[in-house]
C-alpha cells in the first residue's frame, strides 16, 4: 500500500501548488495560501519523505508509522478528501449574507474608528501582559528559572506548583501588543514614531520571552514571521528578500531552535549531517498530523470508541475558567492530545491535528463535519479584518491568520481556545471601548442637535 499512499502525496504535491496560482483570490496571500502551504508539506511532502528516507528520522512517533500499512493510505485520502471540503466551504461561504456583511463590518470597524481607540486596547493589553510576565517570572523563582523551566512546561504541562499558574494565559497579551505598536510604528511620522517605538520595543522584548518560554519552535517562527507578514498584507506585494529571509529563518530555527530553546541540553550548533537528514529535521516537524491519523484509524473504533468531539469542544471554554475558582468532573476528561499521547506511549505530549480530531470524533463523518466547519470560518474570519488598508487590520489579518492555520497541525480544543485566549481578549476589549466610543459620540451628537443657536 506504500506506493498507494505516495501516488496520493504525489497529486497532492502537484495539484495544490497548481490551485493556489490559479484560483482567483482578492489579495496575493489571504487565508486559504497558508493552509494551501501547510497542506502540502503535511500531507504531501511528510509522507514522501518517510517513504524514500525513513532510516534517517529521529522521532519516536514516527517509529510507530508503517506507511505500507493499508491505514495510512486510507488516512491520505481522508486527508485530501478534508482538503476538499474546507476548499469547497470556503468558497461557498462567499455567497453568504453573514460574509458580506463581515466585510461590511471591517470597512466601518477599520476604516472609522479612530487610532485613538486602538492604541487604549494596545495599552491595556501591554499593561496586563507585562505585569502579568513580570509577577509569573516571580513566581516561578525568578529569570533563570522563568528560562529553565520553560521547555520542561512544555513536556510536562505541571511540572511546577503555583498560585500565579493562571499568568501563563495572560502574559502572551504582549504578543498582540507588538503587533499593535508595530503596525502604529511603521505608519506614524515624527515625535509619535518615537513614542510608538518604545512601546514597540519594549513589548517585543516581553512578548519574545513569553514566546521563548512556550519552548516551541514553530511559535517563534510564527511570532517573528507575522512582522514582514504584516507588511506584506498591507502593501499586497511579495518581494523577493522577504522570501529568501524567511526561509533562511525558517531553517534556521527548525535546525537549530532545539538548542537555542532549551538551556537544559547541552548546546551543539555543529551540523554534522548531509542534506537528507537536514531536510528530514525540517519535516519531522511536520509529520505528526499524518502519523497520527494512520494510527487512528487502526485504533478507531476497533479498539476504542469514538470520543463525541462535541463534548471536547464544550469543554475546552471552561479551561478559560482557573480550576481554584470553579471545577466540574467532567472538566477533568483528558484531552484529545493527552489521549494521543498515550497511544505512542512517549514522554511530552503530541498534538492531535484537526482531521485526526474529526475521524476520532465520529470517523470520517467527523473529519468532513470539522472540513465544513474550518473552511467557514477561514472565510468568515478573513472577512472580518479583510479592510487592510489599514495596517491595524493587516496586523491582525497576518496573526490570526497563522493562528487559524495552523490549527490544521493543532486541532485540540483546548489548544485552539488556549492559543486563541489573546485574540479573544483583545476583542473583547475593543468591542467593549467601540461601544463606550460610539454612545458617547451619539450623546455629543444629540447636544449638539438640541443645543439652542
Amino acid at each position: 500500500m506504500g506506493i498507494y499512499t505516495i501516488s496520493v502525496s504525489l497529486l497532492i504535491i502537484l495539484g495544490v501548488p497548481l490551485f493556489e496560482l490559479t484560483r482567483k483570490k482578492e489579495r496575493r496571500i489571504d487565508f486559504l495560501t497558508l493552509f494551501n502551504i501547510l497542506f502540502i508539506i503535511i500531507y504531501g511532502i511528510a509522507p514522501m519523505y518517510l517513504y524514500f528516507f525513513e532510516e534517517y528520522t529521529t522521532w519516536s512517533t514516527i517509529k510507530h508509522t508503517d506507511i505500507h500499512l493499508t491505514s495510512f493510505f486510507l488516512g491520505e485520502l481522508i486527508a485530501l478528501l478534508f482538503y476538499i471540503i474546507v476548499v469547497i466551504s470556503y468558497y461557498f461561504a462567499s455567497r453568504l449574507r453573514i460574509i458580506r456583511r463581515a466585510k461590511e463590518f471591517s470597512e466601518k470597524v477599520y476604516g472609522t474608528v479612530s487610532d485613538k481607540q486602538f492604541f487604549r486596547v494596545a495599552m491595556i493589553l501591554y499593561l496586563v501582559g507585562g505585569i502579568s510576565l513580570i509577577l509569573y517570572i516571580k513566581s516561578l523563582g525568578g529569570f533563570d528559572e522563568f528560562i529553565r523551566l520553560g521547555p520542561i512546561l512544555r513536556d510536562k504541562g505541571n511540572a511546577v506548583e503555583t498560585k500565579w499558574a493562571f499568568l501563563a494565559r495572560l502574559h502572551p497579551l504582549l504578543t498582540v501588543a507588538s503587533f499593535i505598536f508595530y503596525a502604529f510604528f511603521r505608519t506614524s511620522k515624527e515625535f509619535d514614531r518615537f513614542k510608538y517605538f518604545f512601546f514597540f520595543a519594549t513589548a517585543l522584548i516581553g512578548a519574545g520571552l513569553s514566546v521563548f518560554h512556550s519552548s516551541g519552535r514553530l511559535n517563534v517562527f510564527s511570532f517573528i514571521i507575522t512582522f514582514p507578514l504584516i507588511g506584506i498584507i498591507f502593501h499586497n506585494r511579495i518581494k523577493t528578500k522577504t522570501i529568501v529571509t524567511t526561509l533562511i529563518l525558517f531553517l534556521t530555527i527548525i535546525l537549530f531552535g532545539d538548542n537555542l530553546l532549551n538551556v537544559n541540553k547541552e548546546n551543539d550548533f555543529r551540523v554534522q549531517k548531509n542534506s537528507i537528514e537536514v531536510a528530514g529535521e525540517v519535516i519531522q516537524e511536520f509529520s505528526f498530523p499524518f502519523t497520527n491519523i494512520g494510527n487512528t484509524i487502526m485504533l478507531f473504533p476497533s479498539q476504542y470508541d469514538f470520543r463525541g468531539g462535541i463534548i471536547d469542544i464544550a469543554v475546552a471554554p471552561l479551561n478559560y475558567i482557573p480550576s481554584r475558582i470553579i471545577s466540574f468532573e467532567f472538566m477533568e476528561r483528558q484531552s484529545v492530545s493527552q489521549f494521543n499521547t498515550t497511544i505512542y506511549n512517549t514522554v511530552g505530549q503530541i498534538p492531535v491535528d484537526m482531521v485526526t480530531f474529526g475521524y476520532m470524533s465520529y470517523g470520517i463523518a467527523g473529519a468532513m463535519i470539522i472540513a465544513i466547519l474550518y473552511g467557514f470560518i477561514l472565510r468568515f474570519v478573513e472577512s472580518i479584518f479583510s479592510y487592510t488598508k489599514s495596517m491595524i487590520a493587516s496586523a491582525f489579518f497576518s496573526s490570526i491568520m497563522i493562528f487559524l492555520s495552523f490549527r490544521l497541525m493543532y486541532g485540540d480544543p483546548r489548544q485552539f481556545v488556549y492559543a486563541g485566549f489573546r485574540y479573544v481578549v483583545t476583542f473583547v476589549l475593543l468591542g467593549l471601548l467601540l461601544t463606550f466610543f460610539v454612545r458617547n459620540y451619539q450623546k455629543e451628537k444629540i447636544k449638539t442637535v438640541d443645543r439652542p443657536a
